[in-house]
């Protein structure tokens, strides 16, 4: 038993033995393929010091010597790491053959930091709201009906019968008062109706007044109302109490033609005053003629002492006057000429009032015309005397005394 185990033990030696001179002969075979080939390197060295000293020093380099070099120097590369591997093998080392390429380690992960996005400014307040527009005032509308008894003057084809009388409703905002509806009709027969139908023109116009009556609390009017057109249908009328007059005619069969007389104030009514007091304007009735001659002139008016002069206080229409004052003396227009001469005459009853101080001033104006100036000063003498001074500039100043009608 013991014998058998020594023999397996000598067995196993030998093994080993024998592994160990297979390698060693494998590094002896290494260790002269090494030397062969560090010899072959250095004729190789040899050669090409060889080549590098045939060529002339003045030579110009070429493209070629450049490659001499670096064949030089790989050469000298390749003995270097010859002899690397000769000196490992000389101090007993092993030469192993290199494995595979470790695989690279990941690349460390990037961290990539995501700013957050800058905060949005944030959104401008809504404009504030603009203050609601306060409402306008309301305004009151007033109403109001008057009448004006009125006669027949003259009358052509089917003749009227019964009393005349024209009525108008009327409405006013304190400011100023307008025209609604009239009515014209004598007896049973209605004339004029503003309201009726037609077919064709109608130019019309329109103004009121309003006054205080005689007695308090009582309100009277004047009115102003024209509708005139060709047309089928509706008559036509043309109507102004301050001149006392109207006249209602239509052009379609039956044909007639109706001629009125009134009074220019309407009877008398009661209620709500349509015009303020202080926005009131009457209204003239008929034109008045004052005649006289020059006493004095101062300049060179174009009118000389003595001569015949006229003031024409005449009513108007115009939006912010009811009178239109004309001056002539020997036969010239001083003032009162184109478009000139509206002025606000106090009027009481449709005619002139007297003046309420001793100098009233009336002044009247035409576009793109100077401003002209009469003048009134008021005497109250029965033989109605005053004078009436013109300036007509840049020419002078007249006085005149005057003698009315």
């Amino acid at each position: 038993m013991d014998y058998r185990n020594e023999r397996d033990g000598l067995r196993a030696r030998v093994e080993s033995l024998e592994a160990a001179l297979a390698t060693a002969q494998a590094e002896v075979e290494r260790m002269r393929a090494t030397e062969a080939a560090l010899d072959a390197a250095k004729r190789e060295i040899e050669q090409l010091r060889n080549e590098v000293g045939r060529l002339p020093r003045n030579q110009a380099r070429t493209p070629q010597q450049g490659g001499g070099k670096m064949l030089v120097g790989l050469g000298v590369l390749t003995v270097l790491g010859a002899v690397c591997a000769a000196f490992v093998l000389l101090r007993g080392g092993s030469v192993t053959t290199p494995g595979p390429a470790a695989p690279e380690p990941p690349p460390a992960a990037t961290t990539v930091v995501v700013a957050d996005p800058p905060a949005s400014e944030p959104p401008p307040p809504p404009p504030a709201p603009r203050p609601a527009t306060p409402p306008a005032p309301a305004v009151t509308r007033r109403t109001a009906h008057a009448e004006w008894a009125a006669t027949v003057v003259r009358s052509q084809g089917a003749a009227p019968g019964g009393a005349c009388k024209v009525a108008a409703d009327l409405a006013g905002d304190g400011a100023r008062a307008g025209v609604r509806e009239v009515e014209v009709s004598c007896g049973a027969r209605v004339l004029y109706r503003s309201t009726d139908h037609f077919s064709g023109v109608s130019n019309n116009a329109s103004d009121v007044t309003e006054v205080a009556g005689k007695v308090a609390g009582t309100l009277r009017h004047t009115l102003l109302f024209q509708d005139q057109g060709t047309r089928s249908g509706r008559a036509q009328i043309s109507l102004d109490t301050n001149q006392r007059s109207a006249v209602v005619w239509s052009d379609n069969v039956p044909t007639f033609r109706v001629e009125l007389r009134m009074e220019p104030l309407s009877l008398a009514r009661t209620g709500e005053a349509l015009i303020d007091e202080e926005n009131r304007v009457e209204r003239l009735g008929e034109a008045v003629v004052r005649a006289g001659t020059v006493t004095k002139v101062e300049g060179e008016p174009g009118a000389a002492v003595g001569k015949a002069c006229t003031v024409e206080v005449s009513p108007a229409q115009a939006r912010d006057s009811n009178c239109r004052v004309r001056v002539r003396c020997d036969g010239k227009v001083l003032y009162g000429d184109g478009g000139s001469g509206y002025n606000q005459c106090p009027v009481k009853g449709g005619r002139p009032g007297p003046a309420r101080r001793r100098s009233t001033q009336l002044e009247g104006h035409r576009p793109g015309a100077g401003h002209g100036l009469a003048r009134k000063h008021g005497r109250r003498e029965r033989r109605r005397r005053g004078s009436v001074e013109s300036d007509n500039r840049p020419q002078g100043h007249l006085f005149a005394s005057l003698r009315g009608r």
